[in-house]
């Protein structure tokens, strides 16, 4: 009589066990759907981040380039008026954006962007100096068109490599 309890108190701590590892096993089951789930979300987030950053960036580059190239147009009819630059504001955020969000082969083109920028306007001012001060200023006024030209063609290229990594980037 005495080992009468047995069964019944063994088939009950089964059951319990067997709840309880059930249940530890749905958990862990839902928590990693959960946690992949999560992940998808904050990866399609980041994605997004990017794909807005590298759209303002070639937005702004477009902007670049054809303040670039209006600049100095060889006819410029009365009552032509530059674009304007794209303010310091919007440089500002799009360096930003490239510090926080470029690739290092964005990184690496948009310094080579921004250094043909610089020529470009470098050349544009000593061509407006050279117009000015004739050649009192010591400026080869064809050679800095020259050189302009060839810059502009060269903030083109740059500006479409750009376009072209970047477009790489978001389709991967």
């Amino acid at each position: 009589m005495a080992w009468e309890w047995v069964p019944p108190v063994s088939a009950a701590g089964g059951a319990v066990l067997g709840a309880w590892v059930g249940a530890v096993t749905t958990w862990l089951t839902a928590k990693g759907t959960r946690d992949h789930a999560l992940e998808l979300a904050r990866a399609d987030r980041q994605q997004q981040r990017f794909a807005e950053a590298y759209l303002d960036l070639v937005t702004y580059l477009e902007h670049f380039g054809q303040w670039a190239h209006t600049l100095r147009p060889l006819y410029e009819p009365a009552g032509h008026e530059r674009r304007p630059m794209p303010s310091a504001e919007q440089q500002a955020r799009c360096r930003a954006l490239v510090a926080a969000y470029g690739s290092d082969a964005i990184k690496g083109l948009y310094k080579s962007y921004n250094e043909t920028i610089g020529e470009i306007i470098n050349a544009d001012l000593l061509i407006g100096l050279a117009l000015q001060s004739g050649r009192d200023a010591g400026v080869n006024e064809p050679e800095q068109w020259e050189r302009l030209r060839g810059l502009l063609k060269q903030e083109s290229e740059r500006r479409e490599q750009i376009a072209d990594q970047v477009s790489a980037e978001l389709s991967t």
